[in-house]
């Protein structure tokens, strides 16, 4: 083997390294921020609201599902700037329906089901935004119990336990269902559509912790608040 193979050898192998270790910190922290136009047409289908909390009012045209794991990286990014962004301008406006659904990637996040199953039951009793808020915020992840996400909301925590072993555990095996059939694989992922009678009708999809102007293109594309 001539020095020149060798060398073009270990070009090929540092390639292959850097393209393997960027798939995996983007499998283990989700998507990251993307500055072009990353929305995506997808087939037309429907997906029921279900017992996933919603904000917003309930006679929008449009809606937003948001999917997400709690300790997922990016996701916190989104939710520290882009949600209240969207929230302040569509949600609280009227003209969007934002819909708070769990994708818990459980290969990589060791706690990511656990809070997804506490964050359901606790969305029920609380408001959905101060719970995801606060699940964000909470460091390390592997903290947070019944208790003390009961102590902090002044919920239950038995009552809280009780519900995140059961109807938790259904809430969000029914949110990783809606995800599949969405081709939703990694997170955070929105998927934008009409919305009728808490079903929405997907039409699009975007991936990663997007810039605003990224996202007010589907916005404007699938016409939300004209």
């Amino acid at each position: 083997m001539t020095k020149w193979t060798i060398a073009r050898a270990l070009e090929t192998a540092a390639t292959g390294a850097v393209l393997v270790a960027a798939v995996i910190v983007i499998l283990q922290r989700g998507y990251p921020a993307n500055n072009e136009d990353g929305w995506s047409a997808i087939d037309p289908i429907q997906i029921a609201f279900g017992a996933s909390p919603s904000l917003g009012n309930t006679q929008a045209a449009h809606a937003v599902m948001v999917f997400a794991d709690f300790e997922c990286q990016f996701c916190q990014t989104a939710a520290n700037g882009l949600m209240p962004w969207l929230r302040s301008e569509y949600v609280d406006r009227g003209q969007l329906r934002l819909v708070l659904k769990h994708f818990p990637l459980d290969r990589l996040h060791t706690h990511a089901r656990r809070l997804a199953h506490l964050s359901a039951c606790a969305s029920l009793k609380s408001d959905p935004w101060e719970v995801h808020t606060l699940l964000y915020q909470v460091s390390p992840s592997s903290s947070v119990t019944a208790e003390s996400l009961s102590k902090s909301l002044g919920l239950d925590s038995q009552q809280l336990d009780q519900c995140a072993v059961g109807l938790g555990r259904e809430i969000v095996d029914q949110d990783v269902e809606a995800a599949v059939k969405l081709g939703v694989s990694g997170t955070p992922t929105f998927v934008l559509g009409t919305v009728k009678n808490d079903v929405l009708e997907a039409k699009l999809r975007l991936s990663g912790a997007v810039a605003q102007a990224v996202f007010a293109k589907g916005l404007r594309q699938l016409k939300v608040g004209s």
